[in-house]
């Protein structure tokens, strides 16, 4: 970063063997407290899975999680669990990214509303990057560019997630047999 001038607090001091925490990094405090908040969190019957089950407090992490649970964690939870975590320029920008896929997960979307939906999307993009480190910025991130056009394409986002289809092949799957040819049970 120091070759590229960038974020100079990120700079490594020569004086120092320790590299400076970012802005992004938790606190044991603030895992503890995101843990706690999303270990607390109950949701109506068959909105998602139970939390309690996906967050490990006293490890202070995060289990296997499936699509549709990483989904309701983005479009829901996560901007409300870290409302009083990270700084405030961090925090913002995560938390319009979550109201961005909560907003296309809509049923029903105004299509003239789309535009400035894409406009505000570049704007979070630009401020992922001012915050994130360069590493961050991959290429998952920018597939989201897309998503405001096929929406425009295909409609509300809904109608084409693959939560149905995960969950059809787990009842097949329960059918299987040998596990090393699957497909071959189902038939």
């Amino acid at each position: 970063m120091e070759d590229l001038d960038i974020r100079p607090e990120l700079y490594l001091d020569s004086n120092s063997a320790q590299l400076p925490t970012s802005c992004i990094n938790l606190s044991k405090e603030e895992k503890k407290q995101l843990c706690d908040f999303f270990h607390s969190v109950k949701v109506p019957s068959g909105y998602s899975s139970n939390t309690k089950s996906l967050i490990s407090p006293n490890e202070q992490k995060m289990l296997h999680m499936k699509a549709h649970d990483c989904d309701i964690m983005i479009t829901t939870m996560l901007a409300v669990g870290i409302r009083n975590i990270l700084p405030e320029k961090v925090r913002l920008a995560i938390m319009s990214l979550c109201f961005f896929f909560n907003t296309i997960s809509h049923k029903v979307i105004d299509e003239r509303a789309l535009d400035d939906l894409e406009k505000n999307l570049f704007e979070i993009m630009c401020l992922l990057e001012a915050y994130f480190p360069p590493s961050f910025v991959d290429i998952s991130l920018h597939l989201t560019t897309h998503l405001v056009k096929e929406t425009r394409y295909l409609g509300p986002v809904f109608l084409h997630h693959m939560y149905p289809y995960e969950r059809f092949m787990s009842v097949l799957n329960k059918y299987t047999k040998n596990q090393a040819l699957p497909e071959g049970c189902m038939v």
